[in-house]
């Protein structure tokens, strides 16, 4: 009997193993093809063929090359082709490479062109090529944040992309893909992806060809044909396939979803099934077709770029070719709209045509043309590419001297020394030249330009020759500066009046911008100082224009400066921003006097003698209700117009004086000092914010709250921080900034801001582009990827979700996420982390959504995963079903039992065999040790199982190692065994927990599949200072008891487990061991224990077992026992399901 169980319980896991593996779709590798073929007459293909079987097969042979059994796309028929497998694109490049340098192999192309080619003395045509593949992963590199010169932003071998650009192209996912001169790279913001031959991509040289088909498709062109990437797979053709060619130059689609390649013989089309080829018996002026452009019409446009329009054709160049879906028109310089080469073409909104040039570029309606040359300001070089980007503005690309840009309607140039339009306070300094240029005096680091292309986001990308990939900041940036006309590079204020104009308050004086030009307001033009340190406007448009120190302030009504002085002539040592109230009246702060009101008549001193906290006034502010606050060193007041209310600088929870007082939207009152903190102020309580929330340091001196709601603190060292109400977020001199060292920001009526610093002003002008963002995965027992819904069994201690945000305006490392787990915690909070973590979720439903902010807080649209989290009976309901429909079936096919049991005794003594190997990894006895009491056990619930618990004593110390193989029986023992091994080789390193944890995972990472991982709780106890340290990758919290309070808790210390992520960063921490604490260690198995009804030991019950047997004073043996046999008494008659593992150390 006992010997049938065990036949029934074996075969049973046997069919529910078989039913399971049944349950996974069965996936094969898609071999890698490549494709051998040689051209001959058509008529003599059957002539060949023997000559292949009977010469060429042999060979072959010799380099072990078999044909596959794959039949591959019908070649043209001069063609004849085989197909070849290969585990690798790698694979077939060494072994296409050994046939080709084999001297047999090229005598015998010799020989087959002297029988099948017209050239005797030439080697039959013959190529071999890769055919199609999966898609290699590529070699992924975290992106590096570039290098700003100007306004201009940089990326290169640095920042892991190619310096030598050919081709960029903007997918419709938001993606770059840059071709180089031997790769293809994909940069989405956060990482670069570079592919290569060893992915699966033709050839070994890319050019200027890159599209995506209206089916998502990416094509590129190499000199080994055109390949088309799908996201999963390569499929490269070539001119076997009808291509007229396999040097592809260019690339285009047409309104009816053909595909056109350019090639040095002409062009072909491609309808998705078959190819066509047009030459010039066709139509075509040229053969060499290097660029082609689909116009608004349908019409299809040639250009034959550096080789056929360099020529001349007697007195005319052979001109571009239009294709109108049934003949070709060739285009002269005599009869057509240019008269000079064509490297580039573009039809802009208005449906002009522009070519490109050498030194030139033609626009041309339709009907006439007009020509730009270097006279009009456009710069030197071939013209190889022209982009519309989304503003009409025109990017003309020079393989010379950088980038001209034309606007269509207003042309401007730049100074040599500027990366954008500029004003400039001298209009003689403007010149009537028709394009805007940028060069390496603007920012970019190499004026060689090959490709220009704008995002999906509106951002301009310039690929160079020798300096990478340069991104166009200006949009968001412009710099003002002493070069541009200000007095002095120290700016402290910037207002707009009603009329638009924008004054500048400098050191070097009042300045004013009226969009065009610069003019500066001196002592001698009738300010009190030629230093005009505030501005502040009055209720009837006045400017009150005030310096740093002194007891004189200007007044300007638009015509006339007058000097008034402040009240009785104050010696005044420091004067902050001046505020004007709801009543007109204007207040200046008046330290050491107090502060200074002005009521259109009179001038009112306010100071200690009437109620304030101290007479070091430096910030003012008036709230909503009209009260006005007073800011200074000791804290501030508060005056509704008959009293003081004062808060000191600790109530307030400032250290450093308040440097400013500001307003949000909800009316709250914000204080920053001149610590780099700042406190917000509701009406009832003060909360403080430091660089922990998000804060930079440095004094705060201003506040702004913008038109969305946004508050900006100015920070002088620090630069500018926004803040919502749920993020922060930063923007420094790395972003753009002309400075860190900032003393006011101003929103204009446009929604610009203007940033006054140190080094002068900056205009910016935020992105309203949102960020985008993805689940990488959600993480438990396993990694689920990422996936959209997720049940999981309450037993699951832990489950993690990672997520990860993408914009070309923000880098990785400074994206905030707002994530809220609705069922759990409803309110969104915010994080700098790529991850978030819940241990011990209670039975039910919950949806987990996160949402990326970019610098601009502006938000990308969620992501979202549902999770049930159910009761573990549940995971028993389908096998126990199982077993019940298949008990029938065992007893049916009892007699074949019956005949097999000799075989099953043979089974049991094997596996008992493995039961004492896996026995033999785990220690026989406890270590003794002074002052220690230890033991251990393990019961699997097999013959064999995935728990694991050993022993290191290493001279002072000891080491204690419990581990969990995912799957049970022999599913978990092999990776078990291969664990220990792997265990104590690292151990004898001499690593620290951190570090050896670190090392196993990264070596089981690469030893485990995916679906098998370890989790793994270690610990290092100090024998001399009875100190224990500890680190937990996925294991169950051990349990502390205080022998001091008699509380048992838990030592919560999160990781992945071993073997799911190579990345994870583990960590440890320490406990002090008083007399009588005990710590244990206990397998998952133990709380999950069940019994008949289904019903688990718990996690609770096991907590209050330890509890009771350390209270009792138990040794550690006896509370092993103790709680081995609580859990005997539960499960009762029940099976046991998971191995279960227990460790105690008991301090005496």
């Amino acid at each position: 009997m006992p010997i049938r169980n065990r036949v029934v319980n074996t075969t049973l896991c046997t069919i529910c193993l078989f039913l399971f593996c049944a349950s996974i779709p069965a996936t094969a590798d898609e071999p890698t093809l490549a494709r051998l073929s040689f051209w001959a007459p058509t008529e003599r293909m059957d002539e060949f063929a023997a000559a292949y079987a009977e010469q060429i097969t042999p060979l072959l042979k010799k380099h072990g090359l078999a044909a596959s059994s794959e039949r591959g796309r019908t070649t043209v028929d001069s063609v004849f082709a085989r197909l070849f497998s290969f585990a690798t694109p790698t694979a077939f490049s060494t072994r296409k490479d050994s046939l080709w340098d084999d001297p047999a192999w090229q005598d015998l192309l010799q020989h087959l062109g002297a029988d099948f080619r017209s050239e005797s003395e030439s080697p039959i045509r013959c190529q071999f090529t890769l055919y199609q593949c999966p898609a290699g992963a590529g070699r992924q590199t975290p992106a590096g944040p570039g290098t700003r010169r100007g306004e201009w932003l940089t990326f290169g071998v640095q920042d892991g992309l190619s310096p030598e650009i050919q081709a960029v192209l903007s997918d419709r996912d938001g993606n770059l893909w840059i071709t180089g001169m031997r790769d293809v790279a994909r940069y989405d913001g956060e990482n670069v992806v570079t592919f290569t031959q060893a992915d699966g991509l033709a050839g070994d040289r890319f050019f200027t060809s890159s599209l995506q088909d209206r089916d998502g498709n990416l094509w590129f062109g190499t000199d080994g044909g055109a390949t088309r990437y799908d996201g999963e797979s390569f499929v490269t053709f070539t001119a076997a396939d009808g291509l007229a060619g396999d040097y592809v130059i260019s690339i285009q689609q047409d309104r009816n979803g053909h595909l056109w390649f350019g090639f040095d013989a002409g062009v072909t089309r491609f309808d998705g099934e078959t190819f066509k080829t047009f030459t010039v018996q066709d139509g075509l002026s040229g053969d060499t077709n290097e660029l082609m452009l689909h116009d608004q019409d349908g019409n299809l446009w040639f250009g034959y770029g550096f080789n056929e329009l360099s020529t001349w054709n007697g007195s005319e160049i052979k001109g571009i070719t239009r294709y109108d879906g049934k003949t070709f028109k060739t285009l002269t310089g005599r009869d057509g709209p240019i008269d000079h080469p064509v490297f580039s073409m573009l039809q802009d909104r208005h449906g002009h045509l522009w070519f490109g040039g050498e030194n030139r570029v033609t626009r041309y309606d339709g009907t006439q043309s007009e020509t730009f040359t270097m006279q009009d300001g456009l710069l030197e070089g071939r013209i190889l590419k022209i982009v519309e980007d989304r503003d009409g503005l025109l990017w003309f690309g020079s393989d010379l001297k950088g980038i001209s840009r034309f606007d269509g309607e207003k042309w401007r140039s730049s100074p040599a020394d500027s990366a954008d339009l500029r004003w400039r306070s001298d209009p003689t300094d403007l010149t009537d030249l028709r394009f805007t240029t940028f060069t390496t005096a603007d920012g970019l680091l190499n004026d060689q330009v090959r490709d220009i292309v704008e995002d999906d986001k509106g951002y301009i990308w310039v690929g160079t020759i020798g300096g990478g990939l340069s991104r166009y900041e200006g949009e968001h940036f412009v710099h003002f500066t002493p070069s541009d006309g200000l007095p002095s590079q120290f700016v402290y204020s910037i207002l707009q009046d009603s009329t638009g104009t924008m004054w500048f308050g400098t050191h070097g004086g009042l300045v004013r911008y009226d969009g065009e030009d610069l003019a500066t307001f001196t002592a001698k033009d009738g300010l009190a100082k030629d230093m005009a340190q505030h501005i502040v406007k009055d209720i009837e448009g006045n400017l009150w224009i005030k310096g740093l120190r002194g007891p004189r302030v200007t007044r300007y009504d638009g015509k006339v400066f007058n000097v008034l002085t402040l009240g009785d002539s104050l010696d005044i040592g420091y004067v902050g921003n001046p505020v004007v109230d709801r009543k007109g009246h204007v207040w200046f702060p008046a330290s050491p006097y107090g502060a200074v009101c002005y009521d259109g008549q009179n001038w009112k001193k306010i100071s200690t003698e009437d109620g304030l906290l101290s007479n070091h006034i430096t910030s003012l502010a008036e709230d909503r209700n009209g009260h006005m606050w007073f800011g200074g060193g000791a804290g501030a007041s508060r005056y509704d117009g008959e009293s003081f209310t004062s808060f000191t600088l600790e109530h307030i929870g400032l250290k450093g004086g308040v440097a400013s007082i500001g307003e949000d939207q909800k009316g709250h009152l914000w204080f920053g000092d001149f610590a780099g903190s700042a406190s917000r102020y509701d009406g009832e309580t003060f909360t403080a914010f430091t660089n922990q929330d998000g804060l930079k340091s440095g004094p705060v001196l201003s506040f702004l709250n913008d038109r969305k709601g946004h508050l900006w603190f100015c920070i002088w060292g620090g630069g500018i921080v926004r803040y919502d109400g749920l993020v922060f977020q930063d923007l420094h001199h790395r972003d753009g900034l002309i400075a860190d060292t900032v003393h006011q920001v101003y929103e204009d009526r446009d929604g610009d801001f203007w940033i006054a610093t140190d080094s002068g002003i900056t205009r910016y002008r935020p992105s309203t582009k949102p960020p985008t963002v993805h689940l990488k995965e959600a993480i438990a027992d396993r990694s689920y990827g990422p996936i959209r819904e997720l049940a999981l069994p309450s037993s699951q201690r832990l489950v993690i979700f990672t997520f990860q945000g993408r914009s070309f305006s923000t880098p990785p490392d400074r994206m905030v996420y707002v994530y809220r787990f609705q069922g759990h915690e409803d309110e969104w909070q915010s994080t700098r982390q790529t991850e978030v973590r819940y241990s011990g979720l209670p039975t039910g439903e919950y949806l987990f959504e996160v949402k990326a902010v970019d610098r601009d807080l502006n938000y990308s649209n969620p992501v979202s995963l549902s999770l049930t989290i159910h009761p573990p009976y549940r995971q028993w309901t389908l096998v126990g079903g199982l077993c019940l429909a298949l008990m029938g079936l065992v007893i049916v096919s009892g007699y074949a039992f019956k005949k097999r049991h000799d075989l099953f005794v043979e089974m049991e003594e094997e596996l008992q065999t493995a039961h004492d190997m896996q026995m033999r990894l785990m220690p026989t006895s406890s270590p003794e040790l002074p002052g220690f009491d230890i033991a251990g056990r393990c019961l699997p619930a097999n013959h064999v199982g995935g728990d694991l618990f050993q022993y290191f004593p290493l001279d002072d110390r000891l080491v204690v190692a419990m581990a969990d193989v995912t799957g049970h029986a022999m599913e978990a023992a092999v990776p078990v065994m291969m664990f220990s091994g792997v265990l104590e080789s690292d151990i004898g390193h001499g690593y620290g927990l951190e570090m050896l944890f670190t090392s196993l995972n990264r070596t089981l990472c690469n030893k485990l599949d995916d679906r098998t991982f370890v989790c793994l709780a270690m610990s290092e106890l100090d024998l001399s200072t009875r100190t224990f340290r500890f680190a937990n990758g996925g294991s169950p919290y051990p349990y502390h008891f205080h022998a001091a309070t008699g509380e048992v808790s838990e030592l919560q210390v999160d990781a992945y487990p071993l073997g799911v992520r190579p990345d994870t960063a583990y960590t440890a921490i320490e406990v002090q061991l008083e007399p009588g604490d005990r710590i244990i260690f206990y397998s998952d198995g133990i709380p999950e224990a069940e019994n008949v009804a289904g019903d688990l030991f718990g996690f609770e019950r096991t907590a209050e077992t330890i509890r009771q047997g350390c209270t009792e004073n138990q040794s550690a043996e006896e509370l092993i026992d103790r709680l081995f046999g609580s859990i005997e008494t539960f499960v009762g008659s029940a099976i046991q399901r998971d191995d279960m593992t227990c460790v105690v150390m008991r301090a005496e």
